[in-house]
């Protein structure tokens, strides 16, 4: 687990995935009025890497109870801050990308109120993200 703060030596990082974030979604932000020249950028990085043969080698979660209530529970744990969770772990298809993937979905439709991208299927859409809680 890698973290990086404003005072890490490598900081630069922070404003470097900022940037890059920003231009991917500029369009798609823009389109429900937010300036992403207006977004601050984090003051914390954490990055985890899947080393085999380290002291603690990778290994897969399972949420219990696995319920759509526990997982939207998950997805934003803080009423105080703004933190979200999108992790294979406490998905819907745990142990693999997909998992992650969906539920990074299910926070920008549930809590950002972003459309469906144009790329994704609408009825594996439907199904997979907007029918769950």
């Amino acid at each position: 687990l890698t973290v990086i703060t404003r005072r890490s030596a490598n900081a630069h990082v922070l404003d470097d995935v900022h940037a890059q974030l920003m231009s991917y979604h500029k369009s798609a932000l823009q389109q429900k009025n937010l300036d992403p020249s207006l977004l601050k950028p984090p003051t914390v990085l954490v990055i985890a890497n899947w080393v085999a043969d380290a002291d603690f080698t990778p290994g897969i979660g399972s949420l219990q109870p696995a319920t759509d209530r526990a997982r939207a529970a998950v997805r934003k744990p803080s009423s105080e801050y703004n933190v979200y969770i999108a992790n294979q772990d406490y998905g819907y298809k745990t142990g693999w990308a997909a998992g992650a993937l969906t539920m990074s979905e299910k926070v920008l439709q549930a809590h950002f109120d972003l459309p469906k991208p144009s790329w994704l299927d609408a009825d594996w859409y439907e199904s997979n993200v907007a029918a769950r809680k």
